[in-house]
């Protein structure tokens, strides 16, 4: 998952950049590329090497900086003059691609300016090592933003020599990622007299790592200044340590543990670790070390939650249960209370459950900003879920007007009261998606004065069961039904207008959507891709 944007205050050449654009944008006369000032030159080139790198290394910043410097003598003077400009897109993917003569007369123009290292590697040979290395070894306390990511590890690295880095001191640094793929073991990442950056890294605001072993101390200086911190596939810090690591980040709004904790722990100290800028945190590990560890932390009243279950095998017991609707109460209380979510999915069968917000935008486009979701199938122990909907009976979900209800289940267990209860808090839909097997019984509800959809515009079916979306046809009974559950809703006054049926390749009996001649019919042509208004 990416970091949040970040708005840190503007630089001077940004200013500069600025004021230079009024100039141009306030005159009248069409000011060509010739006539701009080497200041705004210097600028535009800057905010070229700000794009994110290409697939194709011919457009990677690098490169574009590469190509400029070779169009006339006055870009060349302001490019090659310019260290902090080569500094910034050091893409060792790209350099990779250049002759060594080339490769090197780059790191030369860097001058001692402040570097932006980036590379992808895939196991090719040592090009991408031999360009790395250099760097690491000789310019490390200049280097002010690093990003590895690299695929089979043990292959292309040397652990000997290559993470003796991260144990020096990094007066510059500000970012640092390093993605691995898999485990890699070197004896300096477990001395615990090794201390990471040498307790020397005062203006880190994010670190990301994944298969890296490395121990945090939580003595080390430099935590105060985190903002964001991603951990994925390391089992190297217990929950406790990691807590203790925490509470010294009063700063972090961004958090992200990937298969870290640990489920084999049920108890825990009594700790409230309060991190006031908490603004979103993503947890990928079993249910019952999310609420281990979700129980201890005090983040900002709207800090945003990702909670996804991971292959684990390991039971949940009644007080597990208990605990996790505690736990997710009191952040979806916290969080739906101060925020006004337009956009709400519930999708649950029998041994699965995944419920997302959004705060704006498309729910079949956007991740949410929002969401828990657990298959209980994945630890091994299938086990009925749905009770866990009780955590949001308590929150205030009146701003929602797009609903996504499917809830299907393979042992006829009908619709469960604690969905009902939920489905209650919802009285301002403009729009709902409605699994096929749903309708009669949200129709039911309806009729029993159990929930109401006064504001209902638009309406799409779905199939229950999304793997059959294609197969599955719309029969005349099954049209017939769908054309009772309209027919309840404008009785009940919802001003429905259109009914989206985009999807279903086959439909028999269309034709019985004329009994309402204001209904705005949507489907798909007989190839399933295109829409068409009946």
């Amino acid at each position: 998952m990416a970091f949040k944007s970040q708005s840190p205050a503007s630089k001077p050449e940004d200013l500069s950049y600025k004021r230079a654009l009024k100039v141009v944008n306030d005159s009248a006369a069409v000011v060509s590329i010739a006539d701009l000032s080497d200041d705004l030159l210097w600028n535009i080139f800057m905010k070229n090497n700000r794009r994110t790198s290409d697939v194709d290394w011919k457009n990677s910043p690098l490169a574009t900086a590469w190509s400029c410097a070779h169009v006339c003598r006055r870009w060349r003077e302001i490019i090659i003059n310019s260290p902090s400009l080569w500094a910034a897109i050091i893409d060792l993917n790209a350099m990779s691609r250049f002759k060594a003569e080339w490769q090197d007369e780059i790191r030369h123009r860097t001058g001692q300016a402040l570097l932006a290292i980036r590379g992808y590697f895939i196991y090719y040979g040592n090009t991408g090592q031999n360009l790395l290395l250099p760097f690491l070894r000789c310019d490390w306390t200049r280097i002010e933003s690093l990003s590895l990511a690299i695929l089979r590890a043990r292959s292309v690295l040397c652990p000997e020599e290559d993470w003796l880095c991260l144990f020096r001191s990094a007066p510059r640094l500000r970012r640092c990622v390093i993605q691995l793929d898999e485990d890699i073991y070197d004896p300096a990442l477990h001395n615990p007299n090794c201390k990471l950056f040498n307790d020397d890294a005062p203006l880190l605001e994010t670190l990301q790592y994944s298969h890296l072993s490395f121990i945090i101390s939580p003595d080390a200086s430099w935590l105060c200044g985190i903002r964001n911190l991603d951990i994925s596939h390391v089992s190297s810090m217990s929950t406790n340590h990691l807590l203790q690591v925490l509470e010294k980040m009063p700063c972090l709004e961004y958090l992200r543990l990937m298969k870290v904790l640990s489920s084999h722990s049920r108890t825990w100290p009594q700790l409230s670790i309060h991190l006031p800028k908490l603004d979103e945190i993503e947890l990928v590990c079993h249910p019952c070390a999310w609420a281990v560890f979700l129980t201890q932390i005090m983040p900002k009243a709207t800090c945003k939650l990702h909670l996804l279950a991971a292959s684990e095998s390991a039971p949940i017991n009644e007080e597990d249960m208990a605990l996790l609707k505690q736990v997710l109460s009191r952040y979806s209380e916290s969080y739906f209370n101060h925020q006004l979510t337009t956009s709400f999915s519930i999708k649950l069968n029998d041994d699965f459950i995944n419920i997302s917000s959004w705060l704006s935008g498309s729910m079949s486009v956007q991740m949410p900003d929002f969401q828990v979701q657990i298959d209980s199938e994945t630890m091994g122990q299938p086990l009925s879920l749905i009770s866990l909907v009780d955590a949001f009976a308590g929150c205030n979900l009146h701003s929602v007007s797009s609903l996504e209800v499917i809830h299907h289940s393979d042992h006829g267990l009908g619709w469960d009261i604690h969905l009902s209860v939920l489905l209650s808090k919802f009285t301002n839909i403009e729009t709902i998606v409605a699994g096929l097997d749903n309708i009669t019984t949200l129709q039911h509800l309806q009729c029993i004065n159990w929930v109401s959809f006064p504001h209902l515009k638009t309406i799409r079916i779905v199939p229950t069961d999304w793997l059959f979306f294609a197969q599955q046809p719309l029969t005349r009974g099954i049209c017939q039904n769908i054309l009772a559950f309209v027919e309840s809703l404008r009785i009940y006054r919802a001003p429905v207008e259109v009914l989206d049926l985009t999807g279903w390749n086959e439909i028999v009996g269309l034709e019985l959507f004329d009994h309402f001649e204001d209904l705005k019919v949507i489907h798909s042509t007989q190839n399933g891709t295109l829409p068409f208004v009946w």
